[in-house]
């Protein structure tokens, strides 16, 4: 008996893609709302938007249509991809403009425009009070020293007054008392407030919060106290982070570290706006020493402190100074832009950095933007050299809002109390961001 087996391969040519039309630069662009859709009959749907939540009746060829229109395009563009995407619209550019047009006037096409001129609507939130700048100190009074020398030019400079509050986990008491004399003289020489928390005063603060809640002694000790979690000796900083969120509760802040220094700047290749793409990547100079690098750039004429302080807490539609060109938004997939929101609260503000990139990994230097990769890796010496990371330049061209931020934040609204991060170790920053 004779077995065979008989098989049959049936091939769809896939429809062929017409080259996009040239697109005017002057022509604003639409893109489609995203929303939720249930059939009516095997010929219409019902599409709900999810930013309003509004019912439209519709057939399932125009909900196709509209799957089409997903990125901020000219309406001829998006005619052109219609027609050469679905097949049964093949030829009838009339009937697909029609439809357009009538997506436009249902506002299930969103102009450029229109969604900028929604973060415009936001209401300015009432700003919390600035508690104190934290400076988070360890066994650094080299260090310290040129972070509140530098400070020290920035209050004379700007006569800001602010508050400092310098949180002290060194473990040596020599490191301890030079650490208190530091800020002592700085306090002196610029009339700033000052308040010192070591190890005596966390203490207390630690007795404190067990006499209030005994049941979370443990938590509390592991999350503020040195002498009493398990890994003593290990790296710190989340233990001054979690101090610095209890002792700013219902407030914004500032956090430095002890390597910094100031004075904040712009880059060369800063502008201004606000970068709408969530793509975007970071930008990165590297140079050949420490002298170049700390050259480069410009001093900022205002006071950069504030211009932090005015963003963090705000929404980000009242935020006059980072508005956003609704050119930057062509090629865009409107779906992805849910974090441009303009009632969207800034809980915290980032900035770049110049000097040494002070991270424990370099995995970041494989993530960089395609001209900074190009410098990172453009002959053999230089790559070496560069992977080290400490001549750099460091930041983003035009401000981006990010949900989650992997390293350290400047300002903070800790007017609803932030998480706590891990006390020891390193990735305290990422975590926090990542809580936030």
């Amino acid at each position: 008996m004779e077995n065979t087996l008989n098989y049959q391969f049936n091939y769809a040519a896939p429809p062929l893609v017409a080259p996009l039309p040239k697109a005017d630069p002057k022509a604003p662009t639409f893109a489609s709302e995203d929303g939720l859709v249930a059939s009516l009959s095997s010929q219409e749907c019902i599409f709900q938007v999810r930013r309003t939540g509004e019912p439209h009746v519709m057939t399932f060829q125009v909900l196709q249509a509209m799957d089409q229109c997903r990125e901020f395009r000219t309406l001829d563009e998006h005619a052109a991809r219609i027609q050469s995407t679905l097949p049964a619209l093949a030829g009838k550019r009339d009937d697909v403009k029609r439809v357009l047009d009538s997506l436009v006037q249902r506002e299930l096409l969103v102009a450029d425009r229109a969604f900028v001129g929604r973060l415009g609507t936001a209401t300015p939130r009432a700003q919390a009070e600035l508690r104190a700048v934290f400076i988070r100190a360890c066994d650094r009074p080299e260090q310290l020293a040129h972070l509140l020398a530098s400070l020290t030019e920035y209050e004379r400079r700007f006569q800001a007054g602010r508050h400092y509050v310098l949180l002290d986990d060194s473990a040596l008491q020599a490191s301890v008392n030079e650490q208190r004399d530091l800020l002592r003289e700085f306090a002196r020489t610029t009339g700033c407030k000052i308040n010192y928390v070591g190890h005596a005063e966390r203490g207390k603060i630690v007795e404190k919060l067990i006499k209030a809640s005994p049941q979370a002694k443990v938590v509390v000790e592991n999350l503020l106290a040195r002498d009493k979690h398990a890994q003593t000796q290990r790296f710190g900083g989340g233990r001054g982070m979690n101090l610095a969120l209890l002792l700013s509760a219902g407030a914004r802040l500032a956090v430095l570290d002890d390597d910094l220094r100031l004075p904040l700047k712009r880059s060369e290749f800063a502008r201004s706006g606000l970068d709408p793409d969530p793509n975007a990547r970071a930008l990165v100079h590297f140079h050949a020493n420490i002298e170049e690098t700390l050259g480069s750039g410009s001093e900022i004429a205002s006071d950069p402190f504030e211009l932090n302080l005015a963003a963090c807490g705000q929404t980000l539609g009242s935020l006059a100074d980072y508005s956003l060109d609704p050119t930057a938004l062509r090629g865009l997939n409107l779906s992805r832009l849910d974090l441009i929101k303009g009632e969207a609260r800034i809980v915290a503000t980032q900035l770049g950095s110049y000097g040494s990139s002070r991270t424990a990994s370099g995995l970041w230097l494989y993530e960089l933007n395609p001209a900074s990769r190009k410098e990172f890796w453009r002959e053999r010496a230089e790559y070496l050299r560069n992977v080290e990371a400490q001549h750099i330049w460091y930041g983003v061209a035009q401000a981006r809002v990010l949900e989650v931020s992997g390293f350290t934040p400047f300002a903070m609204d800790n007017s609803q109390l932030l998480p706590c991060t891990n006390p020891v170790g390193r990735g305290e920053d990422s975590l926090h961001g990542a809580l936030m």
